[in-house]
């Protein structure tokens, strides 16, 4: 996760790249940016790809990643799943 010159490389998710910290109990919205904190929404077809379970709240590992993955908000939304991924 972190390049020769020491700086952190973006994660993907489904080819989707993510950074994001986040505390437990913290409501974020989707795309939000508060410091080094950001969401990003997958579609259905993205999180079964990556191996998430779309359940609220639960913390799932990413396969071929080291980050545990939470998801954040309503997990069947219309719009895709709102997931948070800590660094």
């Amino acid at each position: 996760m972190f390049g020769s010159n020491g700086v952190a490389q973006p994660a993907t998710i489904a080819g989707t790249p993510v950074s994001v910290i986040v505390n437990e109990g913290e409501l974020v919205f989707d795309g939000a940016v508060q410091g080094n904190r950001r969401t990003v929404s997958l579609t259905k077809a993205e999180a079964k790809a990556a191996g998430l379970t779309p359940s609220r709240g639960q913390v799932v590992i990413v396969p071929g990643e080291s980050l545990e993955s939470r998801i954040g908000h309503a997990p069947l939304s219309e719009h895709g799943l709102y997931i948070l991924v800590l660094e």
